[in-house]
């Protein structure tokens, strides 16, 4: 009867251990579940954001390809305008010369007039 007495404390202290561990057991189950849905939250906000990134990049290789576009079309725009001033700075220099021939050729007839009317 000691003896049964004895292996039914031991027992009752087994099944004791083992419900603790068992509750141990569940716990890091528990807890292990919970890190592994926030590892998977984060993971899939971190593929979002870099999903995000790859976007914004893509979006700003379009811009500095646009803006590279439009600092061609800028320049050419500033070497025509150029080249229309160039022109014109040609055009007022013949002008200019034109101006001085017509005032020679004038002179020179108004000399010839007078030449004839002195006669």
């Amino acid at each position: 009867a000691e003896n049964d007495n004895f292996l039914e404390i031991k027992l009752k202290k087994a099944v004791d251990e083992l419900e603790y561990y068992q509750d141990k057991y569940q716990d890091v189950t528990d807890k292990y579940r919970e890190v592994s849905n926030r590892y998977q939250e984060i993971s899939d906000k971190y593929h979002e954001l870099a999903s995000s990134y790859d976007q914004l990049e893509q979006e700003r290789d379009m811009e500095r390809g646009q803006l590279a576009d439009l600092r061609e079309e800028f320049e050419a725009l500033i070497q025509h305008e150029g080249d229309k001033q160039h022109q014109l700075d040609e055009l007022l220099d013949a002008k200019e010369r034109l101006s001085v021939q017509l005032e020679v050729s004038r002179n020179e007839l108004t000399l010839r007039n007078q030449e004839i009317e002195k006669g």
